[in-house]
């Protein structure tokens, strides 16, 4: 199987290539991509299996190719055409035109759950890591070609073929013929998506024909296809108790702790990810999406693909259960799927297995039941770190840790530094593994059988397997107490928690034309946003709060930033503008579309507080937010709509002088505090007599800002009362009177 398998996913990922050649314009219009892109693929030297594959992949198969030609051939067109599916219904039934300049539109564009579609179309311009606009280009469309090429060669492995794709094609178009809008699908994603098909339809074949397989012609077998058959399956994986493994540390040498277990959670599910892939016989391309504490991957709807899932669960699960006990567990589901699915609609069996994913939560350890009552003998010692109790305990930058915290506190340090991680050529025991997950051992420094990228800006040698492992993490400060140092005014610690709101909507109900290419492209646009954008830009985050006039270095440490949340720690002012600043990029990345928005919660507090508590006290304000609307933030248990910073700004600048090097008062101690207790008073027969009262402070004072800036705000005492606090926290000193 192993060669056969191979030629059909290069070929699948390969089978369009010959696109991105014909839109450089370097031929004209004489040739067509798929005689351009076997021409390439011939010249560079790749097996003919392929050239003839990306040569026939439209149009009739030439009956005198080889068994093993044709067939590739017929799984790939069959592929095409489901994963293209719905996308291309203009050029089937509507008016259009072909247009080698098309550039992608933004998929984030043609959402909708409701609230109506943005004022404003944006785009991505091809070139990698571009940031979506109003109005763009496709003429770097030459230069991404050239740079690929150079990198494009027969000895690449998949995974890193792939990589490469991924790298210079997300923000390149799949098709080129011009309906009502312009494409907004990616090429990357369509060809990643005709490979996972591809794949999955040949295994779903080789398990149906057992050894005749080899000696079938599947184009016949493909033909005849129902297109309600279920020889598709979505699989779909979630890992529990994240929040608690992540957050339930003391703390000393929290930071590092939290970025170690952070970390630890993304190699985990990029574990057991590996695992579904690596024993099903699928390839990278079959993983629709990675991240976030979870992952889907599309597999062949076999009761040999099912046992294996099962046998993963138990196992993985297993090994958690006696890592940690039942703090984290890994609740698998899988629902059938048909090419009709796959061709017009996906959502519905997205829906079916996320909800067989809340059933398999309910019933955790359902496999394990005989260990989880199983009484254990007591242990020695208390971990200073976790609070766990353990029956060994090492000491470690003056506490006294278990084993794995110990470990963590390792992975915390070298994290900073760390380009790469992957596992080693020669198996080593489990004691020298940097970490180990399931048996699997992983370390820092090679030689690898498989690596994955840790930095985005980092180029390694994508002769061996690579895959990227973004963490999402970014640290400025190795403590809690040098993050509330920095702070302006008051010595406090600033935690953020946010997330996009009704993801499942939208990915179930509010996504046009809902394919397997378009839901992977829209769930790693996401997690690049929150894994790469953020913790890239800490100096421009802190441009557009309400103390951005302040040069402030930036104090921040990005805990948790993957999938469609963050968790985020710091300064407590950095904190609050880096809110303003994360929601006003995502709505620019968005294309200011209303149906996609961020909810968060802000808390500030001393750094002695218990990091679990300051977790849970910063979910408690986002879901606040959540509750009362979404697309909101809040802090001190106000709720505000993010356009209410201009109204924040107005009152804090009607109070504080801000200025490049330090806020002070613009007025007395004495009047701000009358003022917040003014504003603090909920009772009727106080805040009737409000005005008047603010009036004759304002006056005694001579501080006409006040009047201007402030009456007008009057019945908004919780805005008022926040703007308050906020100059309190900020300045030290004032005016005395």
């Amino acid at each position: 199987m192993g060669a056969f398998k191979e030629l059909l996913v290069t070929s699948a990922l390969l089978h369009d290539i010959g696109k991105v050649i014909f839109r450089t314009r370097s031929t004209g219009t004489r040739y067509s991509h798929e005689e351009l892109g076997a021409f390439w693929a011939d010249q560079v030297g790749f097996p003919k299996e392929i050239t003839e594959s990306i040569r026939y992949h439209h149009g009739d198969i030439p009956t005198e190719l080889p068994r093993t030609i044709q067939n590739i051939i017929s799984l790939i067109r069959s592929a095409d055409r489901l994963a293209a599916g719905m996308e291309r219904v203009d050029t089937r039934e509507g008016e259009g035109r072909f247009d080698p300049d098309a550039v992608l539109e933004n998929i984030f564009g043609s959402i909708d759950i409701g609230l109506g579609l943005p004022a404003e179309t944006t785009f991505f311009p091809p070139i990698p890591g571009a940031f979506p606009q109003s109005k763009t280009s496709a003429g770097a469309i030459a230069l991404v070609w050239n740079d690929l090429r150079d990198k494009l060669t027969p000895d690449l492995r998949i995974e890193s073929l792939l990589l490469l794709l991924k790298n210079y094609l997300v923000n390149v178009p799949e098709y080129t013929w011009v309906g009502s809008a312009m494409p907004s699908t990616s090429l990357y994603h369509h060809v990643k998506s005709t490979a996972a098909i591809a794949l999955a339809d040949y295994l779903y074949l080789q398990d149906e024909l057992g050894p005749d397989s080899s000696r079938t012609l599947f184009r016949e077998r493909v033909a005849v296809r129902s297109s309600r058959e279920e020889r598709f399956m979505l699989i779909a994986a979630d890992i529990s108790g994240v929040q608690s493994f992540i957050y339930n540390i003391s703390s000393k040498r929290a930071l590092r702790l939290l970025r170690a277990r952070s970390f630890t959670l993304e190699l985990l599910c990029e574990t057991v990810c590996s695992m579904i892939v690596e024993e099903l016989g699928l390839e990278r391309c079959s993983v629709i999406y990675s991240s976030g504490g979870g992952f889907s991957v599309l597999a062949p709807n076999t009761q040999k693909a099912i046992r294996t899932v099962k046998d993963i669960s138990v196992r993985i699960n297993s090994w958690l259960y006696e890592q940690f006990g039942t703090l984290l567990y890994v609740a698998f589901a899988w629902t059938a799927v048909t090419p009709e699915d796959l061709r017009k609609d996906l959502g519905p069996a997205w829906m079916r297995v996320h909800e067989e994913l809340g059933v398999s939560k309910s019933r955790k350890w359902f496999e394990q039941l005989n260990d989880v009552f199983e009484p254990e003998p007591p242990k020695t010692y208390a971990c200073e770190s976790c609070g766990n109790l353990t029956d060994e305990i090492i000491h470690r930058d003056e506490i006294e840790v278990c084993p794995f915290c110990s470990k963590m506190i390792d992975i915390g340090r070298k994290l900073p530094e760390a380009a790469v991680i992957g596992r080693p050529v020669d198996p080593v025991d489990a004691t020298e593994c940097d970490l180990s997950i399931a048996d699997i051992c992983y370390s820092f420094t090679g030689p690898f059988v498989k690596q994955y990228i840790l930095k985005p800006n980092h180029s390694a040698d994508i002769g061996t397997p690579t895959w990227h492992l973004y963490s999402g993490a970014s640290v400025t400060e190795s403590e809690f107490a040098a993050l509330a140092d920095s702070s302006l005014g008051a010595n406090r610690l600033g935690v953020l928690r946010m997330d996009v709101d009704r993801l499942g909507r939208i990915f179930s109900r509010g996504l046009e034309h809902r394919t397997l290419a378009r839901m992977s492209d829209l769930s790693e646009r996401l997690d690049y946003f929150f894994k790469v954008v953020l913790p890239n830009n800490p100096e421009g985050l802190l441009k557009h709060g309400l103390f951005s006039n302040v040069e402030r270095n930036p104090s921040l440490a990005v805990v948790y930033s993957g999938g469609d949340d963050l968790f985020l720690v710091g300064a407590w002012d950095q904190v609050i503008d880096v809110a303003f600043a994360i929601n006003k990029l995502f709505t620019e990345y968005v294309g200011g579309n209303p149906n996609v928005t961020l909810s968060a919660g802000i808390v500030i507090a001393g750094y002695r507080l218990a990091l679990q508590k300051l977790a849970t006290l910063a979910g408690e304000e986002e879901k606040r937010a959540k509750t009362q609307g979404r697309n909101r933030f809040s802090l001190g248990e106000i709720s505000f709509l993010w356009q209410d910073k201009d109204l924040l700004q107005k009152v804090l600048n009607a109070v504080v002088d801000i200025r490049k090097s330090w806020p002070s008062l613009k007025i007395s101690k004495n009047l701000l505090h009358q003022l917040q207790v003014l504003f603090a008073s909920r009772d009727n027969e106080e805040t009737a007599w409000r005005l008047p009262r603010l009036y004759y402070a304002a006056r005694r004072a001579e501080a006409p800002e006040i009047v201007v800036d402030i009456v007008p705000l009057v019945e908004r005492d919780d805005l008022v009362r926040c703007a308050l606090g906020l100059a309190d926290l900020a300045c030290r000193g004032g005016v005395e009177g």
